[in-house]
């Protein structure tokens, strides 16, 4: 019943319907994570939908004094109490429960006005009513961002832009001959041509209007149902247990796949995924990669027009509601069970589960554990909690302030204020269950971190490693204060590279900045003793470090005398206060197939001694190499044989050389259409131009092209100076790598930008000794490839005053109990100085 209160500012100039395009704040604070089940509630404004607290720092009244927007609705969510004797099913988008919000909440709305701060206002109100109905209907920006993600993943392939077209043109050929017909009608004696006469297919018998919607039509399964958009016929889809892993996982014989291969049906569309406004499952089985027996194993698809086909042809989706998990759900599940890490003590009791300050768990919003890890461990070091800790300053809008979404997350992992046991549970005394954490959920930084980032924007699973380098990126655009500066210099250091020629025996000496330390495992399997998986020799991480740091020979002409040969080693020549190594496991099945393997690798748990790997830079008695005159860019030699035939043939040798440049130097054919459509060119006959004029890798070295080649298992150092020697032609530098080319001549200019790091002549880090590390925090991995499988991350913390080992598996945050699993799975380690 509505209280009455009436309050001179409910006026429509106030107040505002949100659009699909607006986003709607109404589950947690912009500044902070304090949410509707606050006891205070969340206000939501009005007028803009930012959400604000109203606990201890206020953010709705700031949010008021900022922007003069006076009404809000107030949200608060309170729990029914619910007993449980056995743990809900984790899933991470769509709960398919016949319990509804309702039956787990109540859920309490009022109107407030700020300027008068008078609370429980009238809600009835003519111009009130639409307003809150239309805020509390619109989806959150979670939501929102979780469909975008979604929708970013799956793309409308070829076939189903083909079949839709043709039934939307038929449909309309169709309409066309009706309205005709109607008007014929009325005259006498006049034929009417029939569809078929006509060249068209008769319409009025739609092609799902005889389907037997609840059944697969090959046998008695009805679940698992997919729907052929071709025919209409409907087929059981194939087993998506996993050998059991996932919960309640429908059955299935296949019989909608043999169906599609026998008709060439491609299409087919999940009936228990049909939801009106939902993405529903849509499979093609026409898409994607080929097994190993070379049979396509399909894509998943979309179409925008879907819905309206399926309702032209028969088939009501808005009488329809989502009954069975989507694949993606199911897929998730399967990462959580597959490569999930193990929650239980030696004793095989549950892990026991920690709260307080730096022990807040995040939750898993989808494939999102790689950034949970990272930032875990980021927010674990000094340097990043006095950067970032810190109140959030009022900005217009809060929720797109990357430097306000980074103080939010320290906030809420730092201050202990979220971490609580979920009281969404009662636990009865004959459940097992222990009552972890809710865990947080940073949507609106997941949101500005991906944005227009073609990999994390999608839901898809990310590498942790490749994450970690895109978000230090977007911190060093921030200004950052002096007294603080950018967090990030606690990675930064130096690595000098000592070239010796084996005849004259003159030397160069040459530094690169660095932020972390790549190395590369080695592989040695182990005989097998009837284990089901393979086993590989443990690797200390002191070989590691001795494989990177060995003297090497490489291929490079003597500029002095002449003669080929020199031998290469790279030690530190500064030290970082935070130093970051990235194992990486890799194993090549076939060629060019790489596969993540799980090698342990031995860590003292102790200081570690980094002295040995130290340079003391040039010694007495060395004769320097003088450095070689550089070049406005990277050196280009053409290859000779294109060049003399192309020559031969009457073009310009000046042309010839532009053509091989641009056209990955082999290509005689490419080389030559390159000329032909450049004739015109003003600077055709110019000088050829390997670098841009202000002798940057920026625009040669494109960020996509090194992940790329990363995922080949190449190095990263060596990635980029190919890649600009080669000038940025991303098969000739991979062509370089595979052949064994040496690119340790290539210099790569350092990056122009105001981003708070060392300048150029100023080497980052410390030469101070003696440099010991111990291992502070580890980012582990569990799955064949850094796209895919399980994150979590492991902390020493203080525990009961002494230092232990702590698992952040995702919002659970427990005891580390396993520390084997610790060896095989690390991937990025943090190492502290002390």
């Amino acid at each position: 019943m509505a209280s009455g209160k009436v309050c001179q500012h409910v006026v429509a100039e106030n107040l505002r319907k949100p659009t699909p395009l607006d986003s709607v704040y109404r589950e947690d604070c912009t500044q902070c994570f304090d949410s509707i089940d606050e006891p205070a509630g969340l206000d939501v404004c009005l007028k803009c939908f930012n959400g604000g607290c109203n606990g201890i720092y206020n953010h709705a009244q700031a949010h008021y004094t900022s922007s003069e927007h006076p009404l809000v609705l107030n949200i608060r969510r309170v729990r029914k109490v619910v007993v449980r004797d056995e743990p809900p099913l984790k899933m991470s988008k769509l709960q398919i429960n016949a319990e509804t919000e309702a039956d787990r909440y109540d859920t309490i709305l009022t109107l407030n006005c700020r300027a008068c701060n008078e609370t429980d206002l009238d809600k009835s109100n003519e111009l009130v009513e639409p307003v809150i109905s239309a805020v509390m209907k619109a989806a959150t920006f979670a939501t929102k961002q979780e469909i975008v993600a979604w929708s970013n993943e799956i793309r409308q392939c070829e076939h189903i832009t083909a079949l839709i077209s043709l039934d939307e043109e038929q449909a309309k050929n169709n309409q066309a001959f009706e309205k005709n017909q109607t008007l014929r009608n009325g005259e006498e004696g006049m034929a009417v041509d029939s569809p078929e006469q006509n060249g068209q297919a008769d319409k009025k018998v739609k092609r799902f209007e005889s389907s037997n919607l609840n059944k697969c039509s090959q046998c008695t399964l009805t679940q698992n149902l997919w729907l052929c958009l071709t025919c209409g016929n409907v087929g059981c889809g194939r087993d998506q247990s996993y050998g059991g892993l996932v919960a309640d996982a429908p059955k299935g014989n296949g019989h909608a796949s043999a169906h599609g291969a026998d008709k060439e049906h491609h299409l087919n569309v999940k009936l228990g995924s049909l939801s009106y406004g939902e993405t529903p499952d849509v499979w093609c089985y026409a898409c994607g990669d080929k097994d190993n027996d070379g049979k396509t194993r399909g894509n998943e698809t979309t179409h925008p027009d879907l819905f309206d086909f399926l309702e032209r042809n028969g088939l009501n989706v808005r009488e329809r509601q989502k009954t069975e998990k989507s694949l993606v759900e199911s897929q998730i599940e399967l990462n959580l069970k597959q490569w999930n890490f193990s929650m239980t003590n030696q004793e095989g009791k549950e892990a026991t589960p920690l709260f307080g300050p730096g022990l807040t768990g995040l939750r898993n919003m989808g494939n999102t554990c790689y950034l949970a890890s990272i930032l875990q461990c980021l927010y674990d070091i000094p340097a990043f909690q006095k950067r970032f800790n810190l109140p959030a300053d009022q900005v217009p809008h809060p929720a797109e302030d990357l430097e306000t979404q980074l103080r939010k997350v320290a906030d809420g992992l730092l201050s202990g204020r979220y971490s609580n046991p979920d009281s969404d549970l009662m636990i009865s005394e004959h459940s097992s269950e222990l009552p972890y954490q809710k865990g947080l959920t940073p949507a609106m930084l997941k949101h500005l971190i991906g944005r227009d980032h073609e990999e994390f924007s999608t839901s898809r699973q990310q590498d942790a490693y490749e994450l970690m380098q895109h978000l230090l990126d977007k911190i060093a655009t921030l200004q950052h204060p002096k007294e603080v500066g950018n967090p990030s210099e606690v990675f930064r250091f130096a690595m000098e590279q000592r070239l010796q020629c084996r005849s004259c025996f003159k030397v160069r000496y040459t530094t690169e900045n660095h932020e972390n330390l790549l190395v590369n495992v080695p592989v040695d399997k182990l005989p097998s003793q009837g284990e089901e998986k393979d086993i590989y020799r443990p690797v200390p991480l002191k070989e590691c470090l001795d494989i990177l740091t060995a003297q090497e020979d490489v291929d490079l002409k003597c500029s002095y005398c002449g003669s080929d040969g020199f031998t290469k080693r790279q030690l530190f020549k500064t030290f970082p206060q935070v130093l970051v190594i990235v194992a990486r496991k890799i194993m090549e099945t076939t060629p060019y197939n790489y596969v993540k393997v799980d090698v342990p690798v031995i860590v003292d748990d102790g200081p570690i001694d980094f002295d040995a790997y130290f340079s003391t830079g040039k010694q007495p008695g060395e004769d320097l190499l003088e450095d070689d005159p550089k070049p406005k860019g990277p050196a280009f030699d053409p290859n000779p044989t294109a060049l003399g035939q192309l020559t031969d043939m009457g073009f310009p040798e000046g042309r010839v050389i532009k053509a091989l440049f641009h056209t990955g130097n082999s290509d005689l054919n490419a080389a030559m259409e390159w000329i032909m459509a450049h004739m015109d060119d003003e600077d055709i006959d110019g000088p050829l131009q390997t670098a841009p004029a202000e002798n940057s890798s920026d625009s040669i070295v494109k960020e996509e092209d090194v992940q790329n080649l990363l995922s080949w298992g190449f190095d990263e150092q060596t990635i980029r100076k190919a890649l600009f020697k080669h000038g940025g032609d991303v098969q000739t530098a991979a062509n370089g790598i595979l052949e064994g080319n040496s690119y340790d001549d290539v210099t790569l200019p350092e990056p122009k930008k105001n981003d708070g790091k060392a300048q150029p002549n100023e080497l980052p880090g410390s030469t101070d000794r003696p440099a010991k590390f111990q291992l502070q925090s580890i980012v582990c991995h569990k799955g064949n490839s850094i796209h895919a499988g399980h994150y979590v991350a492991f902390i020493r913390k203080q525990i009961d005053g002494k230092p232990s080992w702590v698992l952040f598996n995702d919002e659970k945050v427990a005891v580390g109990v396993d520390a084997e699993e610790m060896t095989k799975s690390a991937y990025v380690y943090f190492f502290k100085r002390v």
